[in-house]
Formats: structure tokens, sequence, C-alpha cells
């Protein structure tokens, strides 16, 4: 599966988002990045991968882009 830089920086922000509301107990704001990931046409899968990886407080410890590699998420 491929994805863009611009789609990956959108899942960047969405990782960080998730990361605070799972770890730090932020304000969840969900439906806000479901619209924004949608609307670049990201597929849910890597959606639902991002969302998956954020749920590990040492994901972190790697970039988002090698966390994407390994589950078959190329960048171009």
């Amino acid at each position: 599966m491929q994805i863009t830089r611009k789609q990956y920086d959108l899942l960047l922000g969405f990782y960080a988002h998730c990361y605070c509301v799972y770890h730090e107990k932020v304000k969840a704001y969900f439906e806000f990045w479901a619209t924004q990931l949608d609307d670049a046409q990201i597929p849910w899968a890597v959606q639902n991968n991002v969302s998956v990886t954020a749920e590990d407080k040492g994901s972190n410890t790697l970039y988002l882009s090698t966390h994407l590699k390994s589950k078959g998420v190329e960048i171009h």
C-alpha cells in the first residue's frame, strides 16, 4: 500500500492526537480527524494502524514511517 507525503503529514498529526488522548488524557477530537483523513482519501486500514500504534506508549521511540513500513505502507 502507498500513501503520499501529504497523507503522511496528516497521519503524523493524527498519531500525535491519538497518543495524547491515550496517554496524556487530553480531549478527543476523533470526528475532526476522521473527516480530515477521509477527505485525504487515506485508507481506513492505515488510519486504524496509526491509532493502534499510538495505543502503545513505547511507540514514540520510532518514527511513524518506520511503524507504517513494518505494516507494508510506503510513503511516496
